[in-house]
């Protein structure tokens, strides 16, 4: 097991280097707690080499660890692992315990190893904490501008196309009012009729003119042909007014035509 522990009374100039190697980052050595910065970090171990006392940041004051400076009883231990997995189950309460693998710091809490500083789990969408190794790759692959088919940073151009685009600018509501409405669906059985306006503004339904529906010059084809026109518009065929410069031989009953030539 690649383990170290060192009496917190023994803080020698070769101790010193030895935690500064392994974790130069989270500790901070100093010769009195008045040279200590104000404020503190919370992820940080602070060293007062006066008296080999060891403290941590709470957040509005430094706390001493329990069992360090070379006065007191229950003297504290530095313990170095290669990694967070290799701690002792059961750690001791006086201890400070380094993962070599990241520098990170921990003391045994009693039932479970905790942070200096408290940050020890992993970031969530509502809470800080350390960065997963799956977030980091992820953020790994944001070093480049985004694609149609690949995530990515936003270059200056298409920055700029966004800031172009008006607020709401794709919420477009089509009026209903009349006049702006749209034909209705024919389907399938509206074949050869036509578009008929309603008695209400705006409502349109397909249907099938009778005679007394058509105007010739503001006499409608019924009163001017006669009723046998509408009789037969009804009973068998769609009514059909044809334009010619004779008149047909022999016409249907019901046929309609203008003559041109008159």
């Amino acid at each position: 097991m690649a383990e170290k522990y060192i009496g917190l009374t023994e803080l020698a100039a070769d101790v010193v280097s030895m935690i500064q190697n392994v974790a130069s980052g989270p500790i901070v050595i100093m010769p009195t707690t008045g040279d200590f910065p104000q404020p503190g970090f919370l992820d940080k171990l602070y060293i007062e080499t006066q008296f080999n006392k060891m403290y941590i940041w709470d957040g509005s004051a430094y706390i001493l660890l329990s069992g360090s400076g070379g006065g007191e009883s229950g003297m504290g231990n530095i313990f170095e692992y290669d990694n967070f997995a290799a701690f002792p189950a059961t750690g001791e309460i006086q201890s400070v315990y380094i993962d070599k693998s990241n520098g990170n710091l921990y003391r045994w809490g009693g039932s479970a190893y905790v942070g200096i500083g408290g940050i020890t789990s992993l970031a969530t969408t509502s809470a800080a904490g350390l960065m997963s190794s799956t977030d980091k790759t992820k953020l790994n692959g944001l070093g480049s501008n985004a694609t149609t088919s690949a995530a990515g940073l936003m270059s200056s151009t298409d920055k700029t196309k966004l800031d172009g685009v008006a607020t709401s600018a794709n919420n477009y509501t089509h009026p209903t009012t009349d006049g702006n409405k749209h034909v209705p669906a024919n389907g399938t059985t509206n074949s050869g009729k036509v578009l008929k306006a309603g008695a209400a503004a705006g409502t349109y339904t397909w249907e099938s003119l009778a005679a007394t529906e058509i105007s010739i010059d503001g006499t409608t084809v019924a009163a001017k042909f006669g009723t046998a026109v509408s009789d037969a518009r009804s009973a068998t065929t769609l009514l059909n007014v044809e334009v010619r410069t004779s008149d047909p031989v022999s016409p249907a009953v019901g046929r309609i035509w203008l003559r041109s030539d008159l």
